[in-house]
């Protein structure tokens, strides 16, 4: 019965770390103690191996998570990922011998100073879109993990499979349901801290075609201009948080012009706050924009007609065109005009365009 609990306050801080940060470190000592390590870690990678979250239960080298990415390609442990099965616990002596572990550069440079020693790593979620799992580590100068010790490790990896499972379902819909919202006339990507790509709609795959940029095959967003990598890596900021911005992009032929701004993207914790760090949302200035009108006339009680012809001073259109495209006479547009600058409470036309400026339609339609 006592086990049993243990696994349920488990599952339950674990569930709280889903949509709270801080909770989850409590949950990562919880699960270390319930399988008697001195260290556990939550990581979250890509289907390339990309790693895109590195949790520990205990605080250790501000420098470890940017250090380990840097040995992802030639880390023994990363590198026996796809060999890794779900739900199995794969230790050091799977992959590596001792010997070797003495001479490796990854495990004398980062592993072993670290701490991270002894090694078990359960995959939770292994697919072929990311794998989730859970580590547990120890000095190498301790005993290595035994087959009891690994097997409570998938028993307790098995409880929290559950949770990370459907942390990984939200967060997809999530990361969907945002890039579908900006509607089909804007490019939209959903960016990591790094500028990984992890969502995106059909258009910002057209607009990569046409601009100076470019996808790598780790699904990098690559710049050409450095001024325009300054601004992107300004804005997206880092993992602790998303200062935002803006940029812009030209075609390679110079016929379109894009306005790109960087906005915060929540995400759930278990996800990895990485796969939701930043909103890019890119549209073309060349396209016309239109105000609500719906908007207008019920903020500044417009007529139907005057929301029409405060939409074609906004776009620019001079008295003349408005009053010919309308077929009226030029002294009624100038009523109209009028009638909208007092109910607008502006006095000259290019003040009612800067007034006008926050009522623009972003639905896409």
């Amino acid at each position: 019965m006592g086990q049993e609990a243990d696994f349920q306050n488990l599952q339950k801080l674990f569930l709280e770390a889903i949509f709270d940060d801080s909770a989850l470190q409590p949950a990562l000592q919880a699960f270390a103690e319930l399988c008697g390590a001195p260290v556990s870690q939550l990581m979250v990678a890509q289907r390339n191996r990309t790693l895109m979250r590195s949790s520990f239960s205990i605080d250790l080298d501000a420098d470890i998570g940017p250090t380990e990415a840097l040995y992802q390609d030639i880390n023994p442990r990363v590198l026996a990922t796809p060999f890794m099965i779900q739900g199995k616990a794969t230790r050091d002596k799977d992959f590596i011998s001792y010997d070797r572990i003495h001479s490796d550069q990854t495990y004398q440079e980062l592993i072993l100073p670290a701490g991270l020693g002894h090694f078990s790593g359960v995959p939770v979620i292994h697919n072929s879109e990311m794998t989730a799992g859970i580590a547990l580590h120890r000095r190498i100068s301790e005993d290595a993990f035994n087959d009891d010790e690994a097997h409570r490790h998938e028993i307790a990896s098995a409880v929290c499979a559950p949770v990370l499972e459907f942390a990984s379902l939200i967060e997809r819909r999530n990361v969907r349901s945002t890039v579908d919202l900006f509607g089909i006339n804007k490019a939209v990507a959903i960016l990591d801290y790094q500028g990984r790509i992890q969502d995106n709609n059909a258009l910002f795959e057209q607009m990569i075609q046409a601009v100076s940029a470019s996808i790598d095959r780790s699904r990098k967003l690559i710049l050409q201009s450095e001024s325009d990598r300054k601004a992107l890596r300004r804005a997206i900021g880092t993992h602790m948080g998303i200062v935002g911005g803006a940029f812009a992009l030209t075609s390679t032929k110079r016929q379109e012009k894009w306005l790109c701004r960087v906005f915060p993207k929540p995400a759930f914790t278990l996800a990895g706050p990485e796969a939701g760090h930043a909103l890019l949302v890119c549209e073309r200035i060349d396209q016309p924009l239109f105000l609500d009108q719906d908007l207008i006339q019920q903020i500044f009680d417009l007529t139907p007609t005057e929301s029409i012809v405060a939409n074609l001073i906004f776009l620019g259109k001079s008295v003349s065109t408005i009053a010919a495209d309308r077929d009226v006479s030029i002294e009624t547009v100038r009523s109209h005009i009028k009638s909208i600058l007092q109910k607008t409470e502006t006095n000259r036309q290019a003040e009612l365009v800067a007034k006008l400026a926050r009522f623009v339609d972003h639905s896409g339609a």
